[in-house]
């Protein structure tokens, strides 16, 4: 039983190593997006995630769709729903 324990929790760093990994090779630091979020009773805590959206523009400054702001990577973590 902890021998798969250990193989699961191997398993899952090793897809969020990948992740970060594809997150700082196309988009750079800071890999995680961290923002203020009001929570119980109004208290404000850290929330953080993997960055999945680029602030890429196009040849007249605007900001690129919704299609193409997200990274390939995105695909992979909804398919793996990390």
């Amino acid at each position: 039983m902890s021998r798969l324990i250990i193989i699961i929790v191997r398993s899952v760093a090793a897809l969020i190593l990948g992740v970060a990994s594809a997150i700082f090779m196309q988009m750079g630091t800071p890999i995680l997006f961290i923002q203020d979020r009001p929570g119980k009773d109004g208290r404000i805590f850290k929330f953080s995630k993997s960055r999945t959206i680029t602030d890429a523009r196009n040849s007249n400054g605007k900001l690129l769709s919704d299609d193409r702001l997200f990274l390939p990577i995105v695909l992979a973590k909804r398919v793996f729903n990390c």
